[in-house]
C-alpha cells in the first residue's frame, strides 16, 4: 500500500482528490490487477483529473501491475458498496 501512495503523489493528485486501493490486490499475494478509485470533490473543468488518471495508472502499471481505475464524485463514492470490500485509503 505505501508503494501507491509514493505512485500517487508522483502522479499528481489534483486538490480535494482522495485514492483509494482495493479488491484482491489488498486481499492477496496473487491479483491480475489493481483496483484503484479516485474519488473527487467536484470538478474544476479542468482536464487535471484525466491527467491525473492517465499518470497513476501509468505508473502502477510500470512498478505494480495492470491498473483498473474507477473515477467518481464523492457523493457517488458515498452511494457505492465499496466501503466494506477491503477499501484502503492510500492519498492523501
Amino acid at each position: 500500500m505505501t508503494c501507491l501512495k509514493h505512485l500517487t503523489e508522483d502522479a499528481a493528485s489534483p486538490a480535494d482528490t482522495t485514492v483509494y486501493d482495493f479488491g484482491s490486490h489488498l486481499r492477496r499475494k496473487l491479483y491480475r490487477d489493481v483496483d484503484v478509485i479516485v474519488v473527487y470533490q467536484e470538478r474544476d473543468g479542468s482536464d487535471a483529473l484525466e491527467v491525473f488518471e492517465a499518470r497513476l495508472a501509468a505508473v502502477i502499471r510500470e512498478q505494480v501491475g495492470q491498473p483498473d481505475i474507477t473515477v467518481g464524485s464523492a457523493r457517488e463514492f458515498a452511494e457505492s458498496r465499496l466501503k466494506h470490500n477491503n477499501l484502503m485509503q492510500v492519498f492523501p
